[in-house]
């Protein structure tokens, strides 16, 4: 006897409620064996997911240095409130 003639057998004796359970860990245990292939055309990169990169901060250079971000972050956060001092 087979290993899937066992199953069958061992389904026919056992309760709907196994049953459904065991049909449940097979959907799962499939899905894992063969996931969708997703093409690359498909994948989007997280920046592509949110809208894209940031226009604002693309025209501005220098930012790897530290105190440049600061006063730019500074400098835009008190445009947005309307507090320029100078």
């Amino acid at each position: 006897m087979t290993p899937k003639e066992e199953l069958i057998q061992a389904i026919e004796r056992s309760p709907d409620e196994l049953v459904c359970a065991l049909l449940q860990l097979l959907n799962v245990l499939q899905s894992r064996r063969s996931p969708e292939v997703v093409s690359p055309v498909e994948q989007k990169t997280i920046l592509e997911r949110m809208g894209g990169e940031p226009k604002q901060m693309l025209s501005v250079g220098g930012l790897s240095d530290r105190d440049r971000r600061r006063a730019l972050i500074a400098m835009r956060l008190q445009q947005k409130t309307g507090k320029i001092h100078e």
